[in-house]
């Protein structure tokens, strides 16, 4: 169970920190969590800027 709270409390962070820093508070984040028997699925949207995948592999 600690690790299911875990991957929920990482996903979340990463939401809220680098998507949200520059809207208000009270922008929603929406989470939904379904549980199977050997599985989990957690889904999360949020409002903030898209993350641009290709662009932070140019900078590296």
């Amino acid at each position: 169970m600690y690790q299911c709270q875990l991957v929920v409390s990482e996903a979340f962070t990463n939401a809220v920190r680098p998507a949200h820093k520059n809207l208000p508070r009270a922008t929603p984040i929406e989470l939904e969590i379904t549980v199977f028997n050997e599985r989990l699925k957690i889904k999360i949207w949020n409002w903030g800027e898209p993350f641009d995948f290709k662009a932070k592999l140019k900078e590296k």
